[in-house]
Order: structure tokens, then C-alpha cells, then sequence
């Protein structure tokens, strides 16, 4: 599991411990597969592009989608609003390549002083024109969506608070 990957799930984890704590009497009424499955559903969920996922419409389900999962949906969508700048971020430190210009570093003299910055990548040390770390950003949300069994959705479905 590589690093945008890691952060991804610390942010699922995050919003998954707030769906359970808005919702207390989930964890009473549910076994422990069901809170898998609902772990599931959320991770499902941040794995899509949550700034413009809407459930309803998402005809692969033959079902209705209830208020407490559009609850997780709307926890999942803040959280994820709250992080993926954050999870670019590490993919282009991590993914992204070096400027060539300034060998990385941000700055023209790195040795003297550090006080000429690097004009072709303005001081970020990146290469401006590559996008690389966007097939590696890509890839780890659709890894995670894709490691979801969706067939317990319907499941959630029926689970009323």
C-alpha cells in the first residue's frame, strides 16, 4: 500500500468514526459484520468523486438509498472535502517528478544560499509539466473502490434507526 493510499484510509477511518458517533445506536443494533459492511459502504463512498456523487442516481443499485446512508454520504463527502487536497499532495511528493531546471530543489543556488528561486517550477522543486502523480491518485481511490463487495448495500438499506 503506498503512501496516498494510507492517507486515503486514515481519512475513511476519520469519517467512519464520525458516522458511528452521529449515529450511537448503529453499533447497538448491528453485529459486527454489519459494521463491516457499513466500513464498507463508507469506504465505497469516499473512493468515489464525492463533490459530485449522488447515490440516487446511481442506477447499479436496485434499491432505495435511505437517509442514514445518505447520512454517511453527506459525513463522507465533508471529510473528503477536508482531505483530497491533501491526498494530491502526497501523490505529487511522492509520484510527482523532479524539476530538472533546479535539480528539486526550489531554488537556482541551493549550495550558496537558497535565495534565487527556480523560475520554471516556482520554488516547488516539481517538474510543472508533468502530470504522473495524477495516474497514481487516480489508481489508489479506484483500488479502494474496487476492493468493496457493493452487494451488501442493499442490506444497509433495510437498517432503520
Amino acid at each position: 500500500m503506498n503512501m496516498i493510499e494510507m492517507d486515503i484510509y486514515r481519512a475513511i477511518d476519520m469519517a467512519f468514526a464520525w458516522f458511528k458517533e452521529r449515529n450511537p445506536t448503529l453499533e447497538v443494533i448491528c453485529d459486527e459484520e454489519t459494521m463491516n459492511q457499513w466500513y464498507d459502504f463508507v469506504k465505497w463512498c469516499y473512493a468515489q468523486d464525492c463533490e459530485d456523487l449522488e447515490l440516487q442516481d446511481n442506477d447499479s443499485f436496485g434499491f432505495e438509498i435511505t437517509p442514514l446512508m445518505k447520512s454517511a454520504l453527506n459525513e463522507v463527502a465533508g471529510w473528503w472535502c477536508k482531505y483530497n487536497v491533501d491526498h494530491q499532495q502526497i501523490a505529487e511528493d511522492d509520484f510527482g517528478k523532479s524539476c530538472d531546471n533546479c535539480d528539486g530543489t526550489g531554488y537556482m543556488d541551493f549550495e550558496e544560499r537558497c535565495e534565487d528561486q527556480c523560475e520554471q517550477c516556482i520554488g516547488t522543486g516539481k517538474d510543472p509539466e508533468d502530470d504522473t502523480h495524477w495516474e497514481f491518485y487516480y489508481e489508489a481511490f479506484s483500488k479502494i473502490s474496487n476492493s468493496v463487495d457493493t452487494s451488501s448495500f442493499e442490506k444497509l438499506s433495510k437498517i432503520v434507526l
